[in-house]
């Protein structure tokens, strides 16, 4: 009888445990686009170090970054993140420099994005 009670109180433990994690759920949105130059597609070389990360706001609970995948035959770009607020930063080199340039994105209200639904965005790349 005890055993019997012991297990009861077992199972009804990992359903409890199982129904508050599914309840905990994030929603995760898909953002897909491409970068753009001037408002046309990016012209890169295809092994130019091109990096495009989303940053949560300050204030979100997102704890991480989160990099793009890049296709860079199109110049295009897809990410999986949590529904937030998040700024692109995106890092372009030039080819006649060696160092690289800052990060010109910082700061600009135009690569700050409300993500709450998955959605295409294009993102200029700063000059």
């Amino acid at each position: 009888m005890r055993r019997d009670l012991r297990r009861v109180c077992l199972l009804l433990a990992c359903v409890a445990v199982a129904a508050a994690s599914g309840c905990s759920k994030v929603k995760t949105v898909t953002i897909t686009g491409r970068l753009t130059k001037d408002g046309k597609p990016l012209q890169a070389p295809k092994d130019a170090y091109v990096t495009l990360t989303f940053l949560p706001d300050p204030g979100e609970d997102a704890p991480r970054s989160y990099p793009a995948k890049l296709d860079r035959e199109a110049w295009t770009y897809k990410v999986d993140l949590p529904a937030g607020r998040y700024r692109a930063n995106i890092y372009v080199p030039d080819p006649k420099k060696k160092s690289p340039p800052p990060l010109k994105s910082q700061g600009d209200p135009k690569y700050l994005f409300d993500f709450n639904e998955s959605k295409e965005v294009d993102i200029e790349v700063p000059q």
